[in-house]
């Protein structure tokens, strides 16, 4: 299952457009909408909603959804819940694949991955790094989870 989770809206063609090229990738998927309005420009609101509707869905459900928040470390908040994800779900960012880490250590100094950090949320993250401009992140940044094969 694909959930789509955006501030896109349904008055122009982008909600469309999204759901044609995922329908096309994955025909046999279906595709949830949870948000196509989500609240525009209003990063803490859609990090709460995505973090409190999650819950619902099923291990292996590909989440379409904002990089929410940049701290001054120039790591990448997203609203969704960590235990959600099963461990070994990667993220793709950027075109980036991301693998998941427990902390900072686990990964050689330079790499990029996501870990659950200290609010239980999913956060992006480059060892001795920053996120940000390694990856080229900033918020609204589209992130896809990846579940397990």
């Amino acid at each position: 299952m694909i959930v789509v989770f955006t501030d896109f809206g349904l008055q122009g063609p982008y909600t469309g457009q999204m759901k044609a090229v995922l329908h096309q990738l994955a025909p046999a998927v279906p595709v949830i909408d949870l948000f196509a309005d989500a609240p525009v420009g209003n990063p803490k609101a859609s990090a709460y909603l995505l973090a409190a509707y999650a819950q619902w869905f099923a291990a292996g459900t590909v989440f379409l959804c904002e990089v929410v928040y940049i701290d001054h470390f120039g790591n990448a908040m997203t609203g969704l819940r960590a235990l959600m994800l099963p461990c070994a779900t990667r993220l793709v960012a950027v075109g980036r694949v991301l693998e998941s880490a427990r902390t900072f250590s686990d990964r050689p100094p330079g790499t990029a991955f996501w870990y659950e950090n200290s609010n239980g949320l999913v956060e992006i993250a480059v060892n001795q790094g920053r996120a940000d401009r390694e990856l080229g992140l900033t918020v609204g940044i589209p992130i896809e989870v990846v579940p397990c094969e």
